[in-house]
């Protein structure tokens, strides 16, 4: 990785060991490593990537900045454990001691950058190696964070290098981390911006690798106002995800899009929601309503909403001589009594949306409630008389008959002769036969009325008088 000089600009006091150039600054300490905090970019001093020998000066880059302390300075420290060196070394280069965090140079995330004036066969001389060269192996480098004067250690950014063959013919290369790839994830709506009710909106997501030598793994989930919508999509082969949605919500709706990432990837999502407004017009009539079903007494009258646009719901309302007597949103059917025969009856409907109601409503023609129908005979009415024929001087009886619906009905009886009546009223349920009536016939017709409803007629099997 080339820097710049800039970044090079030394950020720390020079240390060198046996160096005439700066006094040695070392510690004894055994100072054990705290929680990694971070990784930590190890190179050459010198050229940035390649390594002539051991005794080039190394440098480094972490991936952020030490924690500090409100109140106290802090203590950099660089050490180098691996094959032969102690766990804990004898010896660490401090960098920058006893200096607050803020005073340090810095790059603009806050990470240090910068070479240090010590080399890799310095630490090996001091750990005592052989030849005062590192051994060939992996080797950690750790930039130590501690508060002033050593107090306590807030956290290591932890990087390795490799030593490859031996003495001055050996080769430094740093050990680069598998580290999953930034992302980024913006979105685009179409149509942008603005839609109408119930308009289909596409939704696409581009994810976009940072690095950019790879497309994007992982799945994109889309979300109005914070809530999901529908399942996370995965993206194609360019990074792109896209879904499409039609019941976005009257007004502004946030959306916005999260990235998870697959196997080498991180998490991104849109940092900015963009916003879909939904518009929604008043509803407008198509075609008119209408009344339907029975429009009489004991029957249902139905009324239909029409035809309208942009409408969600309805209002109903039915009306008995130009009153309204019933509204509801829900109920769009009336059930009429023997109280609105002769009355008209018409339906209004008025489309309703979450803006409002229709400029206007629909109302059908007025229909007059006609009377209920009349009842049934299941069992006809019959003259019913002892014996085996009706004689005169005998006292007949009404049999009324059996009759549907079950209700109570006002029954009528009218005795005839022939086609002369000869009783008849609520009370005439039985008739005296006479001389006259001898070898004529009779017949019994049973009249049945009920308040609202058409009277029923049914006629009894003649009777011959003996």
């Amino acid at each position: 990785m080339i820097r710049s000089s800039l970044l090079r600009r030394l950020l720390v006091v020079p240390v060198a060991f046996g160096l005439a150039a700066g006094a040695m600054v070392a510690t004894s300490t055994g100072t054990a490593s705290a929680a990694p905090i971070g990784t930590l970019s190890f190179y050459s001093g010198v050229n940035d990537l390649v390594f002539n020998n051991q005794n080039d000066t190394f440098a480094f880059q972490t991936d952020g900045a030490c924690p500090t302390s409100p109140t106290l300075s802090t203590n950099f420290l660089i050490r180098v454990t691996g094959p032969g060196l102690p766990a804990a070394p004898a010896t660490l280069v401090n960098i920058q001691g006893n200096t607050a965090a803020s005073t340090v140079g810095s790059i603009t995330d806050g990470a240090f950058d910068g070479p240090v004036q010590q080399t890799l066969a310095g630490f090996a001389t001091v750990q005592a190696q052989p030849g005062g060269f590192l051994g060939a192996g992996t080797y950690t480098m750790e930039l130590v964070c501690r508060t002033a004067f050593q107090s306590a250690s807030l956290g290591d950014y932890v990087g390795q290098f490799t030593v490859t063959g031996s003495g001055a013919s050996s080769v430094v290369a740093a050990v680069v981390p598998n580290v999953d790839a930034n992302t980024t994830t913006t979105l685009a709506t179409s149509p942008a911006g603005s839609a109408g009710w119930g308009q289909a909106v596409t939704l696409t997501a581009t994810v976009d690798n940072t690095a950019g030598n790879t497309a994007p793994v992982g799945t994109v989930l889309f979300k109005d106002d914070g809530v999901a919508i529908g399942s996370a999509a995965a993206v194609n082969g360019s990074g792109v995800a896209a879904t499409t949605v039609s019941d976005l919500d009257v007004g502004p709706n946030a959306i916005t899009a999260e990235f998870t990432g697959g196997a080498g990837f991180k998490d991104s999502a849109t940092l900015v929601a963009t916003t879909v407004t939904v518009a929604l017009g008043v509803p407008t009539l198509i075609r008119a309503a209408t009344l339907s079903g029975a429009v009489k007494v004991g029957g249902t009258a139905v009324c239909n909403s029409g035809t309208w646009s942009l409408a969600t719901s309805y209002k109903y309302e039915f009306l008995k001589n130009g009153v309204v007597a019933q509204t509801s949103t829900t109920d769009y059917d009336i059930a009429l009594s023997a109280a609105d025969v002769g009355k008209t009856l018409s339906c209004r409907v008025t489309g309703v949306n979450p803006i409002g109601n229709s400029a206007s409503a629909s109302t059908t023609a007025a229909t007059k409630v006609a009377l209920g129908s009349a009842a049934v005979a299941t069992k006809a009415p019959r003259i019913v008389f002892s014996g085996t024929a009706a004689n005169v001087g005998e006292t007949l009886k009404a049999y009324r008959g059996v009759w549907s619906p079950a209700a109570t009905y006002t029954y009528n009886y009218i005795w005839k002769r022939g086609t002369t009546v000869i009783k008849q009223g609520t009370t005439a349920t039985s008739y005296k036969a006479t001389a006259k009536d001898k070898g004529k016939k009779l017949t019994l017709t049973v009249q049945v009325k009920r308040v609202g409803y058409a009277t029923a007629t049914k006629t009894s099997a003649a009777v011959t008088v003996k």
